[in-house]
């Protein structure tokens, strides 16, 4: 089964394992947990990882490859991918956004009286402003850093690139955007003429490494997406970006819109379903002998494959599914579909099962009351949920045999007893340890995290113990196995003067960064 997603095939002069991609996504974690998010999808089978935004100058040195830090960032992704038999692309982009316009607002943002899609149209309009005023040297200077940058990704390890064409590029070739009445403006040729000239760029740098190109289509009639190009314009565009250099096409909608509708829900009026974008991968193929990649909420295996069979794209790039389920590739192989874990996009097709444990104490009540809630939030984005109600002992049992997607139970501020059974890679059903809630229900573990559980236990200096807990807090919240929805604490603090005081991620109190404030004489 799934013989065209297992099938290898050949971008310019590199071999992909398979047929899926991990999409560039921005996680927001410390390049800790970044590289072990990207290390387990490595793991997870996947034949290509792409690392989005890699800037092409050196504003943001942890992020720039002309930096000693930004480069060791890279070469440290790279060794974790190619350790995997997994191949890597650089994204190289360079920003079209003038966040000047945005500081005067950053108050009001933090304080939620706006929202960042508040600003769009000021923001729109600032982009508009740079790309039609910029003159025709700082234009030199940003295509002659693609080259660099590709040099330099590809002395960092990386095997291929994506020319990023949803960023500057993307609002070169838009009309919304680019006013500009020189070489580079007005018809589609001009507008075009940025992104041929940085693609080329790069093909220079780095003549034998393979060329992907974002390629962000705008849609008229109903409108969405400011960037990019509208289909009547790929017939230009694709054949000059092909002559330039580039290998392959990434196709997606064109950003500098509403995110809800370049990362669409299951809700969404227009892009609802799944392979929400592949309509735009067909109007390229007009075009373009070259591999396509399509995007657009790809989720099953079944739906993939048939794409792929169809030659309606050659690759296909996920993010959403591979973070929820990083061995999604291994599993398709191994014809173990039936233990994927699915995103919420998926629950039309089923119900998702919340587990609500029965007990003889008031905490049922609000157990009940709680799952209501969460029930309610996710039927408005027509995601359907069996509240389902067992005694504790069967409900247990039923959990151990992974019967269940989600699960409503006590966690209380006390990780040996109740959080490290959950979370644990150590605890069995053979395990001498076994208690209450005595087995792994997650399907996760962590090596730092079973070595910090390890030294709890051995540490005897109540503030030592105090400050691994408070790391084991950490990484439970940021990985998410365990999700926090309500909790409740004591603050025991009599003086007023004490500060610093902090809740912890699942209750509790925590006095590590607390001090005293200095009384007025």
């Amino acid at each position: 089964m799934y013989d065209f997603i297992k099938s290898p095939i050949k971008i310019g002069d590199i071999k992909l394992k398979n047929r899926i991609i991990f999409a560039p996504t921005t996680m927001g974690l410390k390049f800790d947990d970044y590289k072990k998010r990207i290390e387990g999808i490595a793991k997870g089978g996947v034949a290509l990882i792409i690392i989005g935004d890699v800037p092409v100058d050196d504003k943001i040195k942890a992020l720039s490859l002309f930096s000693d830090e930004g480069f060791e960032r890279y070469k440290q992704l790279c060794s974790v991918a190619h350790e995997n038999d997994c191949k890597i692309a650089a994204q190289l982009h360079v920003s079209d956004t003038d966040f000047s316009v945005i500081m005067p607002y950053m108050n009001d943002i933090k304080s939620g009286k706006i929202t960042r899609e508040d600003l769009r149209p000021i923001i729109n309009d600032a982009t508009s402003r740079l790309i039609t005023n910029m003159t025709i040297d700082e234009i030199n200077i940003t295509v002659q850093n693609f080259g660099k940058a590709a040099k330099l990704a590809v002395k960092a390890g990386f095997d291929m690139i994506q020319v990023h064409g949803d960023r500057m590029c993307g609002s070169f070739s838009s009309s919304v955007f680019n006013k500009r009445t020189d070489i580079y403006g007005q018809t589609p040729e001009n507008r075009a003429r940025f992104a041929v000239e940085c693609v080329k760029a790069v093909r220079e740098a780095v003549p034998n490494t393979p060329i992907d190109y974002k390629l962000a289509v705008r849609q008229e009639h109903p409108h969405y997406g400011n960037a990019g190009v509208v289909t009547d314009e790929l017939t230009v565009f694709v054949p000059l970006l092909e002559k330039a250099g580039v290998d392959s096409f990434h196709v997606t909608l064109a950003n500098h819109s509403k995110l809800e509708d370049t990362i669409p829900m299951k809700k969404h009026d227009y892009f609802g379903a799944e392979g929400c974008f592949l309509k735009y991968c067909d109007e390229v193929k007009k075009y373009t002998n070259k591999p396509i990649c399509g995007v657009g909420g790809l989720t099953t295996p079944e739906f993939i494959e048939n794409q792929l069979k169809d030659e309606r794209i050659q690759l296909a790039a996920m993010s959403r599914q591979l973070l929820a389920d990083a061995n999604w590739v291994n599993k398709v192989i191994s014809d173990d579909t039936d233990k994927i874990k699915t995103i919420f996009w998926l629950s039309k097709q089923r119900p998702l099962n919340l587990y609500v444990f029965e007990q003889n104490n008031l905490a049922i009540t609000s157990h009940v009351r709680i799952a209501q809630i969460i029930k309610s939030n996710l039927e408005e984005y027509g995601i359907n949920v069996n509240i389902k109600t067992y005694r504790t002992s069967t409900g247990l049992k039923k959990m151990r045999n992974g019967n269940f997607d989600m699960a409503l139970i006590n966690v209380f501020n006390n990780y040996d007893d109740i959080l490290e059974p959950l979370v644990s890679c150590s605890y069995s059903k053979n395990s001498p340890n076994r208690k209450f809630f005595s087995d792994n229900f997650t399907n996760w573990c962590d090596k730092d995290l079973e070595d910090l559980f390890a030294q709890t236990h051995k540490e005897q200096d109540p503030l030592t113990e105090a400050l691994l807990a408070n790391d084991i807090y950490n990484i439970i919240a940021y990985q998410m196995p365990i999700v926090p929805l309500i909790y409740s604490f004591n603050k025991f603090v009599a003086v007023s003067s004490v500060k610093g005081t902090q809740s912890t991620p699942f209750g509790g109190m925590s006095f590590i960064n607390a001090y005293m404030e200095p009384e007025d004489d």
